[in-house]
């Protein structure tokens, strides 16, 4: 593969990276593995076509169908994806451990809940899998129709906002597969950094986890949270 650009986002102490890259993401090395792989699909749709990264996968011994009878997580009604178990893969390309299948029609169109893979991702992250590194092609933008210029301004935004908020997402890694989109992402990708880098490489130094906001009616509940945890309340 090959690194075409990078954005960097600050939280909390902590550099995060999310990356876009030129490759094939079922021709890894090991030196190139990530935790977690995530791929779009139609609802309930895993046909391996000629020209989706689901129909690579299958070229390469790994079957979203068959997994898909097995969620790991099914978070699909709130957050359009779910996860796979653990795969055990013969191919030395495949150097993830699990998918994250991101299927947006069963909530609405893709570009207005690409922010979902990462709202799926913060409560699997906080389970027992251990998830620090991602990798994922432009979603939606091949057999779903949607343009590298409509998914990839999203896809960053949400990945910034989510990493600087807290979600131990440590790198990103979003792949062009040809030579064309490789060039339009490249682009894109420049455009959306320019805009976002003086946000995302803003310090977070937030001095609290939880902020709490409450009723008078609610005092003493509010004040029963308070004794037990460090908050500082906001009465309304």
């Amino acid at each position: 593969m090959t690194l075409l650009d990078v954005i960097e986002v600050k939280s909390n102490g902590h550099l995060r990276r999310i990356e876009l890259h030129y490759g094939d993401l079922t021709d890894l090395s090991a030196d190139e593995a990530v935790d977690l792989l995530v791929v779009s699909a139609f609802p309930d749709d895993y046909t391996p076509t000629l020209t989706s990264l689901i129909g690579a996968l299958h070229r390469k011994g790994i079957r979203v169908r068959d997994l898909a009878t097995q969620k790991a997580v099914d978070l699909r009604q709130t957050h359009s994806c779910w996860l796979s178990h653990p795969i055990h893969a013969a191919s030395p390309g495949i150097q993830f451990d699990r998918i994250l299948c991101f299927e947006p029609q069963v909530r609405g169109e893709a570009p207005n809940f690409v922010g979902d893979i990462f709202r799926a991702l913060t409560p699997i992250i906080a389970g027992d899998p251990q998830i620090r590194t991602a990798a994922m092609p432009i979603v939606a933008s091949g057999d779903q129709g949607f343009s590298i210029t409509t998914m990839l301004p999203p896809l960053i935004d949400a990945a910034v906002h989510w990493m600087e908020i807290g979600v131990p997402l440590e790198t990103l890694k979003i792949f062009a597969y040809s030579d064309n989109s490789a060039q339009e992402s490249r682009v894109v990708f420049a455009q959306v950094k320019n805009l976002l880098v003086p946000h995302s490489t803003a310090n977070s130094g937030y001095e609290y986890d939880v902020f709490v906001s409450y009723s008078r009616a609610n005092g003493d509940a509010a004040e029963g949270i308070k004794c037990n945890c460090s908050i500082t309340p906001l009465q309304r």
